[in-house]
């Protein structure tokens, strides 16, 4: 994998290495190096390293820990592994946390197969896409680019992130880190409101706001001014959501977002009768149910 094999040049070298130097040796574009090099200063802080650049010389590797980075290093070594009856929806996946165009080659590398078997998968990947209502862009020279409208994406990374779809798993945690905090939070503002939610619908509201959150990060989005009706519950703890999240993620979020994650959560949560000692009443029976 090529990902792989360019830290283990960074490893080996101790000098700057230059975007050329990569675009030669892998017989790449310029482009999908900088992907890739964007990808790895991006979660370096959470594997054990960091990218020094200098203009006109390019990347030097400094190992800040050595367990985190001798981990990561061997989940790149690992490699992706996929059947073929299931490879088109992993294509699919893994066009869908790029964030510009990606190469056949780029794919190829990924998912360790050659070109020639990836161009055959991309009329499975773009029958499968249509059924999302997306659609996959090609353009000579850059590659891939997936095109989609945002509610159907959030709908499907939504799914995906509960199946454990490994890529997309993989780049929302990259993001999210710790969520517990939030998670416990949500769950007291609900008890506090005098509302209930089963261990199934928290998933449901849990996973819905780590896209809402993926998204705002990735697309820059932008904060606008919300009016919430404060005689109205959900209206308050989704503005007690609101509050926590921009703050914890340096994000922003817009009125068609926190319009959405309202109605999630109104979906998802019931007014409690009697007691309201809602999630942990049901929390042993709903785990016992889903498992």
């Amino acid at each position: 994998m090529r990902m792989y094999l360019i830290m283990k040049d960074f490893i080996n070298s101790n000098i700057y290495l230059s975007l050329d130097y990569f675009v030669q040796k892998y017989d790449v574009s310029k482009r999908t190096i900088q992907n890739d090099l964007s990808y790895l200063m991006r979660i370096s802080p959470r594997k054990g390293f960091t990218f020094h650049n200098k203009r006109g010389s390019g990347y030097l590797l400094e190992i800040t820990n050595d367990e985190l980075f001798k981990d990561f290093m061997e989940s790149l070594n690992e490699g992706i592994y996929f059947q073929v009856k299931e490879r088109p929806a992993q294509i699919l996946a893994y066009l869908a946390i790029q964030t510009g165009y990606i190469s056949m080659n780029n794919i190829a590398d990924t998912f360790q197969v050659s070109k020639t078997v990836i161009k055959h998968d991309m009329n499975d990947v773009e029958n499968l896409a249509k059924s999302y209502h997306f659609e996959l862009e090609r353009k000579t020279h850059y590659g891939i680019l997936l095109r989609y409208e945002l509610t159907s994406f959030k709908k499907y990374l939504v799914e995906e992130y509960l199946n454990q779809n490994v890529f997309i798993q993989t780049a929302v945690n990259d993001v999210i880190e710790e969520f517990n905090d939030i998670e416990q939070k949500l769950i007291r503002q609900l008890n506090k409101e005098g509302l209930k939610i089963n261990y199934n619908e928290l998933l449901n509201v849990i996973e819905y706001l780590k896209i809402v959150i993926y998204i705002a990060h990735r697309q820059d989005e932008q904060k606008e001014e919300f009016i919430f009706d404060k005689n109205n519950e959900i209206h308050r703890i989704v503005e007690f959501l609101v509050g926590i999240l921009e703050k914890k993620y340096a994000i922003g979020l817009s009125k068609k977002s926190i319009e959405e994650i309202l109605e999630v959560l109104q979906k998802n949560i019931k007014r409690e009768i009697g007691s309201i000692s809602s999630f942990t009443n049901y929390l042993k029976e709903d785990i016992e149910e889903l498992l």
